[in-house]
């Protein structure tokens, strides 16, 4: 093979030196697992997880104890505690940037929303979440992401609907590092 490829690269060295840059090339190319992945293979040590069918889940949205709901997110902090997996650093060790990255992949991999994805809008971070449960899914949102946004220290506006659930993060420095 050395000989076959000498005439385009003129001497040995140089056809190894591009083998292994070749090499060296493909190899960073091999991105293994998509993000989405590896937070289904982290999702199993998490255990906080069931699968549901999307109409049984409509049901129990349906008598959604809001108020209950909000005790068990400010004692439990769900959120929190997935993005620390995530990232395997404190939450206040995540820039804003790595947190929303973060909150995409995991209501992508969770299947609560059937869109999400986040803008810079100058001052403000905008994270866009639209989904087809209802008014009570769209509260259940709410009050997950108030207090993950209020343990990470940022001020965040919502705005609820039906189908939706815009918000409005500010960009403070919260986390000084």
């Amino acid at each position: 093979m050395l000989k076959k490829h000498m005439s385009k690269y003129e001497t040995q060295q140089k056809v190894i030196e591009a083998a292994l840059e070749n090499l060296d090339n493909d190899s960073k190319q091999i991105t293994g697992l998509s993000e989405e992945d590896e937070l289904w293979l982290q999702i199993k040590n998490i255990k906080s997880v069931c699968a549901i069918q999307r109409e049984s889940f409509k049901i129990l949205l349906e008598t959604l104890n809001i108020d209950r709901y909000r005790d068990h997110v400010a004692e439990k902090k769900p959120l929190e505690f997935i993005v620390e997996v995530y990232y395997q650093k404190p939450l206040r060790e995540c820039s804003l940037v790595e947190i929303l990255d973060a909150l995409v992949v995991l209501f992508k991999v969770s299947n609560l929303v059937d869109t999400v994805q986040y803008s810079d809008d100058g001052d403000h971070y905008t994270l866009k979440m639209t989904h087809d449960f209802g008014f009570n899914h769209s509260r259940l949102l709410k009050v997950l992401n108030e207090g993950f946004f209020r343990s990470y220290g940022a001020y965040a506006d919502y705005i609820v609907s039906d189908r939706s659930l815009f918000i409005k993060i500010y960009k403070i420095d919260v986390n000084p590092v």
